[in-house]
């Protein structure tokens, strides 16, 4: 690497050039101190060779200039004028047949350059086009991803509303007409008014309970806090699961997305630590922390293999951590879920507060 780096230098090929004469030169000093016989002329060729080859013509033309020299002052005892004219040819046309070759092969290699540079040219050209269809598809998706959730969003909260509203009023007119017939009615058809009236408050508790789960009020009312203590102690009712909440949050105004967000991963890891891993205890903690506000749920479960559960929920098994981490992207945050099995379930989301809006307006656009 040295080598090929120095030889790209003139000064370099031109010392090199006169360093492979100075060789010739002194090997012919050795063999004359001892009276070998030497072949002059073979070494200097050798040497010019060497010089053409490696370093390029005008290295050359100097080693065989340098190798002149060097033959007149041999002494015209060892070398004849006559001899002179053979040396002198077959250095030139040595020159010149190996300056031809190089000169073939650099314009060869010039010529294979531009094409491999033109095609590496369009490949780059049509990987960038790629690279940007793709983004361009992938904002697309996100863009509708979070349509898809604001849609759904505002859908269960106008079911909850007609729920709570509408349905929850027209059951409780229905409850008090039947206990307002109870007293004068006959006994054994007031029996069956108790009856229905009884059963008119399990469903009205349904009702309220499907309200609640679709679309908390407290969530809008009074913010993420709140909801997410309300929602750990109804999961911790529903199970008899034991739940721990921890929260240090000093932001008062945050997101409406974000609070949706959170909620909904915290709603979706504490239904899968009760339906899927048998978890006895499930702690839920929210902080802020760094312009972040980070959510964990951790539960003692059976635990799972996570890229296992992506495969299956990608084949269509199941969305339920596909649609939490995506969830979680939208917000420009980041989700993370570690498990195995025997060992239980943590799962880490973070979410930008002060980089929100920017974020969700470049989605918008």
């Amino acid at each position: 690497m040295k080598l090929a780096a120095a030889l790209k230098h003139p000064i370099s090929r031109y010392g090199l050039a006169v360093l492979s004469v100075a060789i010739s030169v002194g090997i012919k000093m050795v063999f004359d101190h001892y009276d070998w016989p030497f072949p002059i002329f073979a070494s200097y060729i050798i040497a010019i060779t060497i010089a053409v080859w490696y370093f390029g013509p005008g290295p050359a033309i100097l080693a065989f200039a340098l190798c002149c020299i060097a033959l007149f002052y041999a002494g015209p005892s060892l070398i004849s004028i006559p001899a002179h004219i053979p040396y002198h040819l077959v250095s030139v046309l040595l020159v010149l047949w190996i300056s031809a070759s190089r000169l073939r092969k650099q314009r060869l290699l010039c010529r294979q350059r531009g094409e491999l540079g033109m095609k590496v040219e369009a490949q780059t050209n049509e990987l960038r086009r790629a690279n940007e269809e793709l983004k361009d598809a992938n904002d697309q998706l996100h863009t509708l991803s979070q349509r898809i959730f604001q849609v759904q969003e505002d859908e269960k909260r106008h079911l909850a509303r007609e729920l709570h509203d509408q349905i929850g009023q027209t059951l409780t007119a229905a409850k008090l007409s039947l206990k307002l017939m109870t007293p004068e009615a006959p006994p054994a058809v007031a029996d069956r008014l108790t009856e229905s009236i009884q059963i008119l408050d399990r469903l009205l508790r349904q009702v309220r309970q499907i309200s609640l789960d679709l679309r908390p009020p407290l969530l809008d009312e009074l913010g993420l806090v709140p909801a997410l203590r309300w929602l750990a102690d109804q999961q911790a009712q529903r199970s008899a699961m034991h739940v721990i909440f921890n929260a240090r949050v000093e932001v008062a105004d945050v997101d409406p997305a974000i609070q949706t967000a959170c909620f909904r991963v915290a709603q979706e890891a504490m239904t899968n630590a009760i339906r899927h891993a048998g978890a006895e205890t499930v702690a839920v903690q929210v902080r802020e922390e760094a312009g972040r506000l980070w959510l964990t749920v951790r539960d003692n479960g059976d635990g799972f293999e996570p890229d296992a559960a992506y495969k299956r929920a990608f084949n269509g098994a199941s969305l339920g951590l596909p649609g939490m981490k995506e969830r979680v992207l939208l917000t420009g945050g980041t989700l993370e879920v570690n498990s195995a099995p025997g060992q239980g379930t943590e799962i880490r989301a973070w979410f930008p507060l002060a980089a929100l809006k920017n974020h969700l307006a470049k989605e918008r656009l």
